[in-house]
């Protein structure tokens, strides 16, 4: 695979990665905290809390938390008076998910797509409230812990809305290289907190290869901007395309989600036309048995075809988009995965991308 591909992904209780490590990391980006924005200030020192919090009892914690927040506000007082202190208190977790999709451009940079979402029944509302608004934090740095971008959003999320809400979108263009993404998503009113962190490693794509982007499922993908209100914080703009993209791999079962990618290294013939097979595949997951052992070995070999869309393109570019609408109305409640493959028939190259999703 070429592209990007994530080694680990820290869970709210940073239980995935050795916490020393994740200490120092937190403590480089404490180091460089008069740089750096309030917002994401206040991220690090949540992620170092966290950490100590996992090492210690809940009233050692407590006076800890204390302690250190004191500490740190008076030293930020004194050395940035535009920053505002840090208020100590104890978040309940609020689970989230965030998706990310990574894309090659034209130019010498990359594109990073982070699209967040809440399940509804995990946010806690007030008595006299049907709404709250929740505050997504995204930042990014490099393996050094260098920030080098971030951006902070908020959306409003109904008591009464889907148990799945999809709630805001981030885009981010830089440099290839290895990078961190720290994510943090709060519900203030209620004292919710989630956090996650995850390296992506680059990997290069060689120039003459054939190469795919991520997979992105989207809510709908126009070529006019269909923006609202309600939905302003969850759309990207890519060539020449609105993309409201979805953070979950679980769908209702009447749902028609799109799928959106693109082909990169394409290869023209002596008439200077490329000319490839797009294969939108979908296929019953969760193998058991035997097929399950054959699955390990062949992924693609293993489950029953049922849905199957192909698309054949003749073009004199080397790179494209595609996307395409799927009607899964017909398919039982279950796991599934859809494959994308793509063949390049002047050079007989395949590439192929597998992600997993569900029907409820």
């Amino acid at each position: 695979p070429t592209g990007y591909y994530i080694t680990h992904q820290i869970d709210q209780g940073l239980q995935t990665m050795e916490l020393n490590n994740w200490y120092n990391a937190m403590s480089k980006i404490l180091e460089r905290r008069r740089t750096i924005s309030p917002s994401l200030q206040s991220m690090a020192f949540s992620f170092r809390f966290g950490t100590q919090a996992n090492e210690m009892g809940e009233a050692e914690m407590r006076t800890t938390l204390m302690d250190f927040g004191t500490k740190y506000a008076e030293e930020m007082k004194q050395r940035q008076k535009d920053i505002p202190p840090v208020e100590s208190t104890i978040m309940e977790e609020l689970p989230f998910v965030v998706s990310l999709s990574y894309f090659e451009n034209r130019t010498k940079e990359q594109t990073c797509i982070a699209s967040y979402g809440v399940e509804t029944d995990k946010v806690k509302f007030s008595s006299k409230k049907k709404s709250v608004k929740i505050q997504f934090d995204t930042a990014l740095s490099d393996s050094f812990y260098n920030v080098f971008a971030e951006m902070n959003q908020s959306a409003i999320v109904n008591s009464k809305g889907p148990d799945l809400q999809n709630c805001a979108a981030a885009k981010f263009d830089f440099r290839p290289g290895d990078f961190y993404i720290f994510s943090e998503v709060l519900n203030s009113s209620a004292q919710q907190l989630g956090k996650k962190a995850t390296f992506m490693k680059h990997l290069e794509r060689p120039a003459d290869s054939l190469g795919l982007s991520s997979i992105l499922f989207a809510e709908n993908i126009a070529s006019k901007d269909f923006s609202t209100e309600a939905n302003s914080k969850m759309l990207i703009e890519r060539n020449g395309l609105f993309i409201q993209p979805i953070p979950f791999r679980q769908f209702a079962k009447k749902s028609q989600p799109f799928v959106y990618f693109e082909i990169y290294g394409l290869e023209k013939n002596d008439t200077g036309k490329t000319d490839y097979q797009i294969d939108y595949i979908v296929k019953e997951g969760n193998e058991e048995g035997f097929g399950k052992v054959l699955s390990k070995i062949n992924p693609f070999g293993s489950g029953k075809t049922l849905i199957q869309i192909p698309d054949h393109r003749e073009g004199n570019k080397i790179r494209d988009v595609a996307y395409v609408q799927l009607d899964l109305s017909r398919l039982d409640k279950g796991n599934y995965i859809l494959y994308v493959r793509v063949r390049d028939n002047n050079n007989k190259n395949t590439q192929m991308l597998g992600t997993p999703f569900s029907l409820l």
